[in-house]
């Protein structure tokens, strides 16, 4: 009896490696939005914009795996923001988040935000629409001691870090370059303040495979 559980199990665990190996074909809508200032109601620009549509897989599809889609917009003066549609793209890295695309909005002096499809009552099962697409998105200015700012922005800046154990997340912050640039920025100005941060240094981001930051940042660094 025991034997014929373990051959199960066995055959169950199989079926389900195989079936987060079968390759999916994904895609993406267009997205667009504006950034307010949360008490003028006035248009912030030049507010850096992060879409990431995320995997997730293991043996009950909830680990991050891999991001099919990442991409970054700067708001204009009008504090608009926009991306393109994309795809379609296949992967076998693992299956689209619930709660996917993720937006993440970031502008130094401002608590920075975050956008996620609603997971329960999800209209859109293949989550290729984001539901704050067309929506206003009010900052609020940061008003405080700067290591309290720092503990604020929290793990903003994780977008960028890589798994060693997942090429998937390699050179992640290559796609994202303006956004790195004021990821970097930002650990700069703790660093001076003295502030222990988490925030990236120009020369703590991986290089081996993805060319010299100094030579792929350097447009974005004016």
């Amino acid at each position: 009896m025991h034997s014929v559980k373990l051959i199960l199990l066995v055959a169950v665990m199989i079926f389900v490696s195989a079936c987060t190996s079968m390759p999916r074909i994904y895609s993406g809508d267009e997205v667009h939005g504006w950034v307010v200032d949360s008490k003028t109601k006035e248009p912030i620009e030049d507010v850096v914009v992060v879409i990431v549509w995320e995997l997730e897989g293991g043996f009950i599809h909830t680990d991050h795996t891999a991001n099919i889609h990442i991409a970054e917009a700067v708001t204009n003066n009008k504090g608009f923001y926009s991306f393109e549609s994309w795809g379609p793209k296949i992967t076998v890295d693992g299956r689209r988040s619930s709660s996917t695309p993720r937006l993440v909005f970031y502008k130094f002096g401002y608590d920075s935000e975050y956008r996620l499809n609603s997971i329960s009552g999800n209209l859109n099962p293949d989550n290729s629409i984001s539901e704050h697409s067309g929506k206003k998105i009010e900052l609020r200015k940061f008003e405080g001691l700067p290591k309290i700012y720092e503990r604020k922005l929290g793990s903003i800046y994780s977008i960028l870090e890589t798994s060693h154990y997942r090429k998937s997340f390699d050179c992640t912050w290559t796609k994202i370059p303006k956004f790195t640039v004021e990821m970097i920025k930002a650990g700069d100005y703790f660093r001076e303040k003295h502030i222990g941060t988490g925030f990236p240094s120009i020369n703590s981001l991986p290089d081996s495979d993805c060319m010299n930051p100094e030579i792929i940042l350097k447009d974005y660094s004016k």
